[in-house]
């Protein structure tokens, strides 16, 4: 069987195990009777072929194992001073930040590899999306939209008056 030994996959995907050409019939342990098998659960998987009446069992079955692809996601921990602190999930993973400056635009990789991203508020929209890997299974989180609107930003935009002036309390 082709790929031999131990597979792993990540949940939503498949692998396919090959018997090799040139048999009459194929049996598979899961009862396909073909060739190739495509295979996305968990098992151990073997196959007897036959040819001009004579039948043999593969001499390597083949276990797959599945693992669970994490489900990427961000937060906002908090926002104050000029910044926001974004959180990915799920814990014990590893992390590719990525940063758009505009929402369709190109994606530039930050060197930050933790699970929380620390971002400088603008006044324009900034687009975060996080790839998270987890027992070699990968997601990308849906794009999160940072806009850091302060009083420090709004200061020189906008004027305003008080009346009656002088004011009591």
């Amino acid at each position: 069987i082709s790929p031999s030994g131990n597979q792993t996959i990540c949940s939503g995907e498949s692998v396919t195990l090959d018997a090799g050409a040139g048999f009459g019939t194929y049996q598979w342990t899961n009862n396909a009777t073909t060739q190739t098998v495509t295979i996305d659960t968990a098992g151990t998987y073997d196959v007897t072929v036959t040819l001009s009446g004579c039948s043999g069992a593969s001499t390597n079955p083949v276990t797959v194992g599945v693992n669970a692809t994490p489900n990427a996601a961000i937060t906002e921990l908090s926002s104050a001073d000029g910044f926001t602190i974004l959180e990915a999930s799920p814990v014990n993973a590893t992390y590719q930040w990525l940063f758009q400056s505009q929402p369709n635009g190109p994606y530039t990789l930050k060197t930050n590899t933790t699970q929380t991203d620390t971002v400088t508020c603008g006044d324009v929209g900034e687009y975060h999306t996080v790839v998270v890997t987890q027992n070699g299974c990968s997601d990308t989180s849906a794009q999160y939209t940072v806009i850091c609107i302060g009083i420090h930003q709004l200061a020189t935009e906008i004027k305003f008056s008080m009346m009656p002036n002088p004011a009591n309390d």
